[in-house]
């Protein structure tokens, strides 16, 4: 058996798919007005003694909806690689099952593992309203620092439509 000594990690990351309306702007003030109307401040959950102004989030925001085209399937599709909802497990398979049949299995794994995610897409894409919206998608993990923490277990999207993966 193996162990491991020194530092273990135990960050996270969340993909968000937001829905804005179509033609939707963004500048700090829209973004503001759209996702913070009544909201001055994120919390860090985990440092409640933490905080970021909600205009700071909103140029975050801002800065990466800019670098971005609205409904790009392939940004979703990333996205969509987190765990979902009910997802198969990955299979076991002992320390003697061969390299190749490893590959099999996971190959095989990974095949189910999308077909899941197209489900899951289709029948979770209407809460975006995808024919009225422009969807966007946002990264954040804890391991970038509190303010992405903050951003992603904090009230960023709560707001609006959207959708939250976990990519742990």
């Amino acid at each position: 058996m193996k162990r491991r000594s020194g530092f273990v990690s135990n960050s996270s990351s969340s993909s968000f798919i937001v829905a804005f309306p179509k033609g939707f702007v963004p500048t700090r003030g829209t973004i503001l007005d759209y996702l913070f109307p009544d909201l001055d401040a994120i919390v860090n959950p985990y440092h409640e003694d933490e905080s970021f102004s909600s205009g700071q989030a909103a140029r975050y925001i801002m800065v990466q909806m800019q670098g971005q085209t609205p409904n790009d399937q392939t940004k979703i599709d990333e996205a969509l690689g987190g765990w979902l909802p009910d997802q198969p497990d990955f299979p076991y398979y002992s320390n003697e099952t061969s390299s190749e049949e490893r590959l099999k299995i996971s190959a095989a794994w990974e095949k189910e593992r999308r077909a899941h995610a197209k489900r899951w897409w289709r029948e979770n894409q209407k809460k975006l309203d995808p024919k009225n919206s422009d969807l966007y998608v946002f990264w954040f993990g804890d391991e970038n620092g509190s303010f992405e923490a903050a951003l992603e277990y904090g009230p960023t999207f709560n707001a609006v439509p959207s959708l939250k993966i976990s990519h742990h």
